[in-house]
């Protein structure tokens, strides 16, 4: 598989953009949740990894996550532009979107606290996101096809994934 190019990060970034805005337009115009919450389900899951120690992929570290490793072979996109403040990008090759989702979630609390932070919810379409935390403090991880995006920054309107 060939590294995502410039276009494909930008397309990636004017995606999570679009959902973003349509998932707040949704919320703050009809009053209710639009995204999948664990508050949504009767099963409780049990978290097996503390707060602090996550599973290592045996791959690199995030900057903005340090305890979470990415898989083998992850490198960070090195785009033309500087990254934005808050924001990681991660070339993932040789995985498809079905294997990067099934690692990533094997090392990620999904459906449980990440970090002290209470997850809020997951988002499936054209990519798989995920997020925990606060209007303070959020962390988002995002997944397409060869690339992850993390985010961690405060999201005044709430947390959304």
């Amino acid at each position: 598989m060939t590294p995502m190019s410039a276009r494909g990060w930008q397309a990636l970034g004017v995606v999570v953009v679009v959902v973003s805005a349509v998932i707040f337009a949704a919320v703050y115009f009809s009053g209710s949740p639009t995204v999948l919450t664990s508050s949504m389900f009767a099963v409780s899951k049990v978290n097996p990894h503390p707060a602090n120690s996550l599973p290592d992929l045996g791959g690199p570290h995030s900057v903005l996550v340090p305890e979470m490793s990415l898989p083998v072979g992850a490198r960070p996109y090195q785009g033309e532009q500087p990254t934005p403040p808050g924001f990681e990008f991660w070339e993932v090759p040789g995985s498809s979107h079905h294997d990067l989702v099934a690692q990533m979630r094997s090392e990620l609390p999904t459906f449980a606290p990440l970090n002290g932070m209470p997850w809020c919810g997951e988002l499936s379409d054209v990519m798989t996101s995920w997020a925990w935390g606060t209007a303070a403090e959020t962390i988002g991880v995002s997944l397409i096809d060869g690339g992850v995006m993390i985010t961690r920054f405060p999201h005044p309107q709430g947390c959304r994934p």
